[in-house]
């Protein structure tokens, strides 16, 4: 058995999709190569991703986005993800569980298919992304954030990700 990582997309608890993902890097932005696409103009083409790091479990992290993410109040450029973790990206929240599914990491990389409770699971190789629009909201009720980065989250990002904005 291999841990994979269920991500359920929600808007204002609505929830919108639920993807399931058994690799080790999911692209999360507005853009078209993306893993996981948030349609919503609070979110960058290529805002975050998330890396499995073997025994450590999974990381979110920020690609230099313009919004961030947040985990409670706080804006985070990483993020470990345990069990039942959240964090939010532009309008939409984001909850994490940990699963098993049925085969070897190795095999993880040409298969797909569905977990225990139905949902798709999407390997490395020819998976369609998953796709979540929000609503459009009148402009008062949208906030803007800082553009805040600490430079040893950077740093680490740039270790963990070659080519990765500064």
């Amino acid at each position: 058995m291999t841990e994979a990582l269920r991500v359920r997309v929600s808007f204002r608890g609505a929830e919108l999709l639920s993807r399931t993902f058994a690799r080790d890097r999911i692209l999360i932005g507005r853009g078209p190569a993306c893993d996981l696409r948030l349609r919503n103009s609070d979110v960058s083409k290529r805002h975050a991703c998330i890396l499995r790091r073997g025994s450590l479990g999974y990381l979110l992290c920020d690609l230099g986005s313009t919004n961030g993410i947040f985990a409670g109040d706080d804006r985070i450029s990483l993020f470990p993800i345990r069990e039942g973790g959240r964090a939010r990206i532009g309008r939409f929240d984001l909850d994490f569980r940990l699963i098993d599914v049925p085969w070897g990491q190795g095999e993880a990389e040409s298969l797909s298919g569905e977990d225990d409770d139905g949902a798709t699971i999407r390997g490395e190789h020819g998976s369609a992304p998953a796709v979540a629009q929000a609503p459009e909201i009148p402009e008062r009720e949208t906030t803007r954030s800082t553009r805040v980065h600490s430079r040893s989250a950077l740093a680490v990002l740039k270790r963990l990700l070659p080519g990765a904005r500064s």
